[in-house]
């Protein structure tokens, strides 16, 4: 009877983690998108933007990130990478 338990015990915790992964790949699959800018056709108006910042790019787990100042938080921003 123990092993038995410890049997579901196991495949419990084995599909969780397999949950885990799969709803982690599809949000990246649904939320993470790219966006195609045709070139020529890109315009920021000024009274849109509220400052630039440059940065670079941190690792972070198997992504990346740039830390921007608190203020910031909550609103709308584009990443735009350079080639250089």
């Amino acid at each position: 009877m123990c092993c038995f338990s410890y049997f579901w015990f196991w495949t419990l915790v084995v599909a969780f983690w397999i949950e885990t992964y799969l709803y982690w790949l599809l949000m990246d699959i649904l939320i993470m998108r790219v966006v195609k800018v045709n070139k020529g056709k890109l315009w920021l108006r000024e009274d849109e933007i509220d400052g630039f910042i440059e940065k670079t790019v941190t690792p972070t787990g198997n992504s990346g990130k740039v830390d921007v100042p608190l203020r910031y938080v909550g609103k709308k921003a584009y990443v735009i990478v350079c080639k250089k």
